[in-house]
C-alpha cells in the first residue's frame, strides 16, 4: 500500500508539473499573440499614418489646383480687369454681361424671398447689390467713358455725366431709375442679376444716346440720404438747368417718373421751355394727387409717352379714361425688364420729338439770368469744366 500510495503521489505530481508547464506554454502563447498583435497595429497605424499624410499633400495640391482655377475663372469672367466681387461671393459676370458662378458658369439664381428674416440672406442680397453697383460703375466709367459728378450742395449722391453733356449745344439726354436700392446706371439690379447687364441696366441707353451724338446724365435719387424728389430738383438746380444744350429729353422709369412730375410742378416754365420729350415706363406718377397747373397738365399731354406694362405687343395703344398722356404697350408684365422691352419704341419716340422741335433760338440758361423778383444768382457747376 505504501508503494501503491507512492506511485500515487508521483503520478500527482507529474500532472501538475505537465499542467505548469502547459499553462507556461499558453502563457507563451498569449504573450507572443500579444506581441504580435500589437507590431501588427503598429504596422496598421504607420500604414493609416503614412495614407493620411499622402491624402493631406493630395488635398493640398488639390486645393491650390483649384484656388488657382477659380482666380483663373475669375479672371476669365471679369475680362482680366479685376473683380469687385465681396470675399466669399461666388458669382461673376460673364463676358456677355450675365452673372454666373465662376466656377460652373451656372446662371445666378435667385433665392431671396420677401420677408425672409433671415440675416445670412440679408448679407448675400447686400452683397449682390454692392457687386452689381461696382460692376455698373466700373462699366460707365471704362467702357461708355462717364465720369462720376458730385452735386453741388446741398445734393450729396454723385451722378454721370458723359464728356461734355453740359457744354455741348447737342440734345441731352436725362435717365431718372425707380426708387429702392437701385443705384445710378440702374433700371433693376432683380434684372441684372437675373437677365444680365444689357437688361437691367441703363447702359443700353446710354450706349446707343452716344452714337446719336447726345449727351447722357444719369441721376442717382437713391442715395445720399435725400428723397428722390429732392434729388433730382438739386440734379437740376444745381447742374442740368445750366446745360448748354437746347433740347433736353428724360427718360423716367418707376417712382422717377413721379420726381420728375415733382420737378415740373415747381419749375413749370423752365422745363416746357428746355424739355422737348419725356417718357414714362410704368410710371408712378398721377396727376391727380400731384399739384400741376393746367399748363402743364397741356404741356405734359402733348410732349410725354407712357409706356405701361401690358400682354400686348410693345408700342400699342393701351387706352385708359384717366390717362394724363399717350399709353402705350411696353410689352412685357415685368417692371424689371420693362424699359428694355420698349427701348426701341422709346428711342424711336424721343428722335422724332428731337426732329420736330428744332432748339429755341438764343438759349438763356438760368445761370446767366436772374430769377423773378430780382433775387440772388442760382449757383450751378461751370459747364466748361465739365
Amino acid at each position: 500500500m505504501e508503494v501503491l500510495d507512492s506511485r500515487r503521489t508521483v503520478e500527482v505530481l507529474n500532472g501538475r508539473r505537465s499542467r505548469e508547464v502547459l499553462d507556461s506554454r499558453r502563457t507563451m502563447e498569449v504573450l507572443d499573440d500579444r506581441r504580435s498583435r500589437e507590431v501588427l497595429d503598429d504596422w496598421r497605424s504607420r500604414e493609416e499614418l503614412d495614407d493620411r499624410r499622402s491624402r493631406e499633400v493630395l488635398d493640398g495640391r488639390r486645393s491650390r489646383e483649384v484656388l488657382d482655377g477659380r482666380r483663373s475663372g475669375e479672371k476669365e469672367l471679369d475680362g482680366g480687369t479685376g473683380s469687385d466681387a465681396p470675399l466669399g461671393f461666388h458669382y461673376r459676370f460673364d463676358g456677355e454681361g450675365r452673372l454666373v458662378r465662376w466656377d460652373t458658369r451656372e446662371p445666378f439664381l435667385f433665392r431671396f424671398r420677401r420677408g425672409d428674416g433671415s440675416r445670412r440672406r440679408e448679407e448675400e442680397q447686400e452683397a449682390l447689390g454692392c457687386y452689381i453697383t461696382q460692376h455698373v460703375y466700373r462699366l460707365l466709367e471704362e467702357q461708355c467713358g462717364l465720369r462720376r459728378v458730385a452735386l453741388p450742395p446741398p445734393g450729396r449722391a454723385p451722378v454721370f455725366l458723359s464728356q461734355g453733356a453740359l457744354a455741348s449745344s447737342r440734345p441731352l439726354l436725362v435717365l431718372v431709375q425707380d426708387r429702392g436700392t437701385v443705384r445710378s446706371g440702374q433700371w433693376s439690379w432683380q434684372g441684372i442679376a437675373r437677365d444680365g447687364v444689357g437688361a437691367g441696366s441703363q447702359i443700353p441707353y446710354v450706349q446707343r444716346a452716344l452714337q446719336e451724338r447726345w449727351g447722357v446724365a444719369l441721376l442717382n435719387p437713391n442715395e445720399g440720404g435725400a428723397s428722390p424728389e429732392e434729388h433730382v430738383r438739386h440734379a437740376w438746380d444745381g447742374l442740368l438747368a445750366g446745360a448748354a444744350a437746347g433740347q433736353v429729353a428724360v427718360v423716367t422709369h418707376g417712382y422717377g417718373g413721379l420726381a420728375f412730375v415733382d420737378l415740373l410742378s415747381r419749375r413749370p416754365q423752365e422745363l416746357q421751355r428746355r424739355v422737348c420729350a419725356v417718357a414714362f415706363i410704368d410710371s408712378a406718377h398721377n396727376l391727380w394727387h400731384q399739384p400741376l397747373g393746367g399748363a402743364a397738365r397741356d404741356w405734359l399731354k402733348a410732349h410725354s409717352r407712357k409706356w405701361v406694362l401690358s400682354s400686348k405687343p410693345a408700342n400699342r395703344s393701351v387706352g385708359s379714361l384717366k390717362a394724363d398722356c399717350p399709353q402705350l404697350s411696353a410689352g412685357t408684365l415685368d417692371r424689371h425688364s420693362a424699359p428694355a422691352s420698349c427701348m426701341d419704341a422709346v428711342f424711336r419716340y424721343v428722335t422724332k420729338a428731337l426732329r420736330s422741335k428744332p432748339p429755341p433760338f438764343g438759349i438763356i440758361t438760368r445761370s446767366k439770368s436772374r430769377p423773378p423778383g430780382g433775387g440772388a444768382r442760382p449757383q450751378h457747376a461751370n459747364a466748361n469744366q465739365i
